[in-house]
């Protein structure tokens, strides 16, 4: 006999999702300076690919905080290594989410922040290479 959650593809008989164990996904995007922050000091790192420090602005005695997300998203510096594209969106969220809804899921991308910090760029973009998730 096996336990499964109620409610669950599984569960009511369906196949499960494309990517199955990424059912929900928790990530974030750090955007480059706008024009009004150019200059300022950046205090926020991504020494690994699902971790975010964030440092105290101006002190370097206090040790800088850690979170963990599922994905983290360097977009603030194009000429780093690690830069995240827009096409780096689409190949690590948008094609799975596209995958699920051909095979007939039902999909859900929750842009969250504050005003000004990217969700529309993410989300649909510019020109060109630049387009954002939904209009790929």
């Amino acid at each position: 006999m096996t336990a499964e959650t109620p409610g669950s593809p599984t569960a009511t008989g369906g196949a499960a999702p494309a990517g199955s164990s990424n059912n929900i996904k928790v990530c974030i995007r750090v955007r480059p300076f706008n024009s009004r922050e150019t200059g300022e000091q950046c205090v926020v790192a991504m020494p690994t690919q699902d971790t975010v420090q964030i440092a105290e602005y101006n002190t370097a005695s206090v040790e800088p905080r850690s979170f963990s997300f599922d994905r983290c998203y360097w977009s603030h510096c194009a000429s780093d290594a690690n830069f995240a594209t827009q096409e780096t969106l689409m190949e690590e969220l948008g094609e799975a989410l596209l995958a699920n809804a051909l095979e007939g899921f039902n999909n859900c991308l929750f842009a969250y922040g504050q005003t000004g910090a990217g969700k529309t760029h993410s989300m649909l973009g510019g020109d060109g290479d630049q387009r954002g998730l939904l209009p790929r």
